[in-house]
This record gives C-alpha cells, structure tokens and sequence, in this order.
C-alpha cells in the first residue's frame, strides 16, 4: 500500500453500522406500507440485511419480488424520511473507532473519498454527524443516474494513477468495482457481506486496523 494516496470508503457495513440507522427505517417502511395494504408480504431484519449495500431500488425490488414502480418510489420516499428521523436523533451510528481512523488518515495526508449506492439525503446525513471535515469527496450512486458502482468509480479516479487509489468496503460491489477499475481494494470482515469479500487483497475484521496498514 505504499504508493497509495487516495483511500475510497464505502458507507454502510463500512463506516456506518447499519444495524442502528438503515433498519429500523426499513422496518418502518414494510409496517407503514402493511398498515397502507400496499404490501403483504413483511420482509424480517435477516431479509434486509442480506441486501444492504445494494442500489436503494435493488433493495426494495429484491424484498417485494416486485417491479411496481409506484411502489417503489414511495418506499425510497418513506425510508429517506425514516433515515433522516433516526441519524438526527441518533449519536451511534459509526462502528466504533471510524471517527479515530478517518482523524488519524487525514493528519498523515491521505485524501478521501465516498462512494456508496445510497442517495444524496442519506449521503448529506450522514456526512453531517461528523465525517464531513475529513471527506475530500463524496459521492453516491443517485449523482450519477443509479449507476453500478464500478462505472460511478470510474468517473471519480484517474484511471492514469490506479495505484494511487485504494477501496473500502464491505459487499461484493465494492470489491468488484475496485477489481474492475484496477485498483486495490480492503474487504471489511466486520461488515454485513462477509463471504463476498474474499477476493479483496487485505481483509481486515476491525476498521482500526487501518492504522496499522497506512
């Protein structure tokens, strides 16, 4: 990892433990949706966490079994207003030491960057509760029409200083878009897509071990 210079992060199963943000919301979403007769089927927490990470509408689309767009679209509406509801009144939403980490790369002049499927509301929240001053540049999936990971990063990296870069993530998405574009990639153990993480050059089980590879 010697010539790296930019350090990309995924957010949920990364940074942000979704455990206590994306499904409480998502739990909402489904009862909200029950009480409307919208839905029937009632997807449990085991269901949701097997597709975190996912593009929002993937999410939704693999829990219906369904393409109903006016579905859809008022899910993501209901969960943007949950979401947002819970990181404000909520101080616990990073895995413990990612505040320690994310300080300690900024003070040894490590430029960083986000880069998640979520949307820009999710995104701008969760920026706000204190990772802002150390994220150069944040991006989601919604700045750029929905596109897979893996084109979104190659519209944010010099492809002509690919080993200058360096991807943080949890899910194969991550891994998969770092391989795609050529550059390293850490897969967190810690997160929520263990088995798809294989591949990653360095898997590590606790975000603080990143002190002790940069």
């Amino acid at each position: 990892m010697d010539k790296i210079k930019t350090i990309i992060f995924d957010l949920d199963g990364t940074l942000v433990n979704t455990i206590n943000v994306t499904i409480p919301a998502f739990e909402n979403v489904i009862k909200d949706l029950k009480e409307k007769n919208m839905i029937e089927y009632l997807p449990d927490k085991k269901e949701i966490m097997k597709y975190i990470g996912y593009p929002i509408d993937q999410i939704f689309t693999n829990l219906y079994d369904s393409n109903d767009k006016k579905l859809i679209e008022e899910s993501v509406r209901l969960l943007d207003h949950y979401e947002e509801i819970i990181i404000e009144n909520n101080d616990n939403i990073f895995f413990d030491g990612v505040i320690e980490v994310l300080d300690y790369l900024s003070r040894k002049g490590y430029k960083m960057m986000v880069l998640s499927n979520c949307n820009t509301t999710y995104l701008n929240s969760i920026l706000k509760k204190g990772i802002e001053i150390y994220i150069d540049e944040p991006y989601c999936s919604e700045m750029f029409d929905w596109k897979d990971k893996e084109e979104v990063m190659k519209k944010v990296i010099d492809l002509n200083k690919k080993e200058e870069y360096v991807m943080v993530g949890d899910r194969k998405h991550d891994i998969k878009a770092a391989k795609d574009n050529g550059i390293k990639s850490i897969g967190c153990d810690y997160g929520y897509g263990q088995h798809e993480i294989n591949s990653a050059d360095i898997i590590i089980k606790d975000i603080k071990e990143l002190i002790d590879i940069f």
